[in-house]
């Protein structure tokens, strides 16, 4: 039977025999992080592996892709760790997942990692909105390739980050009432004329030469005068965008204006524009949340980036 092995665990070893390192170098009171951690001999490190390596049967299952050292801890991510989808479906790069160790061990710094009861309460929650039983919250778990334990460690560092970020950004996010107007005058949203229109049709007679109606409602068109026993239909509202390419002309009407529209089968049809609504801007009013809740995500982003970049700078990723 094949020996499985997973190399994070060598380098584990090299985590300790680094910390210990560091421990003699450093005083607690001296420095409360590490910006730069010495490589180790790795004489005996590599002897360790290779004589494992060497051993008959061994298969390499796992293997390390990087070492953080952050303010409150280390953490090794492994291949294994990258390959494995979230449980809330997103996959994470290698960097994605440097990210998240440092704000949960910012997480920890600040004492927001939520209790495992806390955790458990909050599945528990999830379960009712979506009327799920344990098992299938276990069987959520397995389907990403976490055991129940394991799954509630990821909503429990998830909820950890979260809370963190909360206090660190979203709680400071603010967006002032002229940030808003000027946003409103750069970026103006449009609403569309609107064009209220009837139509009538005038009836072929067979007492009557199709050319002599044409003229008869030409003559209308032209006078207003005529086809007193014209009846027009109900209004229809269209929006300029709604008008096909034949009937763009209703576009250059005025109100109250009559225009040929279409001959049919049955007879003459023509349109009448009843009234115009003129396009307009979307007042501000209508806009301010939509406007605020744009720059509130545009200040975030900004702000979270600047948020991991000092954590990065803070602490020392060593890529394998």
């Amino acid at each position: 039977m094949k020996k499985k092995l997973a190399l994070s665990l060598l380098y584990s070893l090299r985590v300790l025999a680094q910390d210990i390192q560091v421990d003699n170098q450093i005083s607690n009171k001296e420095a409360t992080f590490i910006n730069q951690v010495e490589p180790v001999d790795k004489i005996n490190e590599n002897k360790l592996a290779q004589s494992i390596l060497n051993e008959p049967g061994v298969e390499i299952i796992d293997k390390a892709l990087a070492i953080v050292y952050g303010t409150e801890g280390t953490k090794v991510i492994t291949k294994s760790d990258v390959e494995r989808m979230g449980i809330d479906g997103k996959k994470r790069t290698l960097e994605d997942l440097i990210v998240d160790e440092l704000n949960f061990m910012e997480a920890e710094k600040f004492k927001v990692v939520p209790k495992k009861e806390e955790t458990e309460k909050f599945l528990k929650n999830i379960q009712k909105e979506n009327k799920l039983s344990l098992d299938d919250i276990k069987k959520m778990f397995k389907a990403y390739g976490y055991t129940y334990d394991e799954g509630l460690s990821w909503f429990e560092k998830m909820n950890a980050i979260r809370t963190l970020l909360d206090y660190k950004i979203t709680s400071r996010l603010v967006v002032t009432d002229d940030a808003i107007t000027e946003y409103y005058n750069e970026h103006p949203k449009k609403i569309e004329a609107v064009y209220i229109i009837q139509k009538a049709l005038v009836p072929f007679s067979d007492k009557k030469d199709p050319k002599l109606i044409k003229k008869e409602v030409d003559n209308f068109i032209a006078t207003g005068k005529g086809l007193n026993d014209l009846k027009w239909g109900t209004d229809v509202e269209l929006k300029a965008s709604e008008i096909s390419e034949q009937k763009k002309f209703v576009l250059e009407m005025m109100e109250n204006q009559v225009a040929f529209s279409q001959e049919t089968a049955n007879g003459f049809e023509l349109v009448r524009l009843k009234k115009k609504i003129e396009e307009t801007s979307v007042p501000l009013k209508d806009r301010k949340i939509e406007i605020a809740n744009i720059l509130r995500m545009e200040k975030y982003e900004s702000m979270l980036t600047e948020h991991n970049k000092k954590l990065l700078e803070e602490s020392s990723v060593v890529y394998l």
